[in-house]
């Protein structure tokens, strides 16, 4: 909306949203979802913000905190998941149920952008592995909204470049 809409309340469009998709603890998903995507920080993940190109275009150690605190903020947004993963709009227990996945696939995810952070390109490539085998199997139950295909053959880009 905000898009095609200069001059919408922007807040206003993201409660509707938010507030339609969580329900009652919406603000509560919106800060998770906001801290998840700080924490690993689009340009540093697109390869913009390395340290040492020369090691590897995502080789920064002074990330790695910051993916470190991954784990801690997805086991709240799974805590906040499970509370309310039987809500009384269907579109809102679908939602809690993926944010749930979603969770689960940051830590992986982090595991392995911790080590390529490091410079250890083969302990990438295992728990990119890891990522693939682990959260491959739910595949079937978010193929409607996740392309783990495609997921997997990104990150495979990512551990070659």
């Amino acid at each position: 909306m905000a898009l095609l809409n200069r001059d919408c309340d922007y807040e206003k469009v993201k409660e509707d949203y938010f507030s339609h998709i969580y329900g009652e603890n919406w603000k509560e998903v919106e800060a998770y979802l906001a801290e998840i995507s700080e924490l690993f920080e689009f340009s540093y993940m697109a390869g913009e913000k390395g340290e040492d190109n020369s090691i590897g275009i995502r080789y920064s150690p002074s990330r790695v905190a910051n993916l470190n605190k991954i784990k801690e903020v997805a086991a709240r947004g799974r805590a906040l998941a499970e509370k309310n993963i039987s809500m009384p709009v269907r579109v809102q227990t679908v939602s809690m149920r993926l944010l749930y996945r979603h969770a689960e696939y940051c830590e992986l995810l982090a595991d392995m952008m911790i080590e390529l952070a490091l410079g250890n390109k083969e302990e990438a490539k295992t728990k990119w592995e890891k990522l693939r085998d682990d959260f491959g199997v739910y595949e079937y139950e978010l193929e409607r909204y996740y392309d783990h295909y495609l997921a997997i053959q990104t990150f495979h880009m990512i551990l070659n470049k």
